[in-house]
């Protein structure tokens, strides 16, 4: 086999190696997107539940709500339904009363949050 050759099968097999370490990081990245899409939504569904089924006047019913949507904010990477998030539990911890009596409201906008995850362009 000529040098030329061996140089020509050697830079292909690096070519090869390369593309599909390219391709599998990929992959990897996406699954990890979806797999934290799910997450978020999983843990909407959680303060929703809350929301729509317990007493948030109870202080550990809300403890346990601020924490869903706490981790639903960081399992978020859309910018716009994080700073949602982030701006509802920003109201649960420091004005609480804002949506005790008022849990439908609340459920509808976490509803909503968890419509746009995973749906922005």
């Amino acid at each position: 086999m000529k040098f030329g050759t061996k140089i020509l099968a050697l830079l292909a097999a690096v070519i090869l190696a390369v593309g599909g370490f390219s391709a599998g990081r990929y992959a990897e990245n996406q699954e990890n997107m979806q797999t934290r899409q799910q997450r978020c939504r999983m843990l909407i569904g959680f303060a929703v539940d809350k929301a729509e089924s317990e007493d948030l006047s109870d202080p550990d019913t809300m403890e346990a709500l601020i924490s869903n949507v706490y981790a639903a904010y960081y399992y978020c990477d859309e910018p716009a339904a994080a700073e949602q998030l982030h701006d509802l539990w920003n109201t649960l911890i420091f004005e609480p009363e804002t949506y005790t009596g008022g849990e439908e409201v609340l459920a509808e906008a976490l509803q909503g949050v968890a419509h746009s995850v995973g749906t922005a362009p």
